[in-house]
C-alpha cells in the first residue's frame, strides 16, 4: 500500500511530494518520494505539473524537465466530474518509452484509487496499515 503520506503547497511556485514507499515507512521529505512543481492552476479547471526531482531508481530523471502533466476538470453533472490528465513532452526513444510505461501504470493506479475514495468514501489508514 502506497500513499498514505502526502504534501502540498500549491502556491506560489508550489510542489507536492509523494511517497514511492509502502505507507508504514512513507515520511514528508524522504529521498524515495517524487516531487512536483506547479506550473498552473485553474481553480476547478486545471492544474500543470512537472517533476522537480525524482526518486532514486526513476527511469532517466535526466530527460524529465522537459514531461509536464496537464488535469482537466470537466464537470459531467451536479455531483460528478470527469479527470482528463494529459502528460506531454516526450522524446523519442528508448529513455522516453521507460518513462512513458512508468507513469503509464503509475497515472492509472492513482486515479483508480482516486475514483475509489470518492466512490466508496476516505480510506481508515488505521484498518489499511493494520494489513
Amino acid at each position: 500500500m502506497l500513499q498514505a503520506t502526502y504534501s502540498l503547497d500549491v502556491f506560489p511556485s508550489g510542489s507536492e511530494m509523494s511517497p514511492f514507499a509502502p505507507v508504514r515507512i512513507a515520511k514528508i521529505g524522504d529521498p524515495g518520494n517524487i516531487r512536483n512543481r506547479y506550473l498552473a492552476y485553474l481553480p476547478l479547471k486545471m492544474i500543470a505539473l512537472q517533476i522537480a526531482s525524482a526518486p532514486p531508481g526513476f527511469p532517466h530523471p535526466e530527460l524529465t524537465p522537459g514531461i509536464f502533466t496537464v488535469i482537466e476538470f470537466e464537470p459531467v453533472g451536479p455531483a460528478q466530474t470527469k479527470l482528463i490528465a494529459s502528460m506531454v513532452g516526450f522524446g523519442q526513444g528508448e529513455g522516453y518509452d521507460q518513462i512513458y510505461k512508468h507513469f503509464e501504470w503509475g497515472n492509472d493506479w492513482t486515479f483508480e484509487k482516486l475514483y475509489k475514495r470518492f466512490k466508496d468514501g476516505p480510506v481508515d489508514w488505521a484498518k489499511e496499515l493494520k494489513k
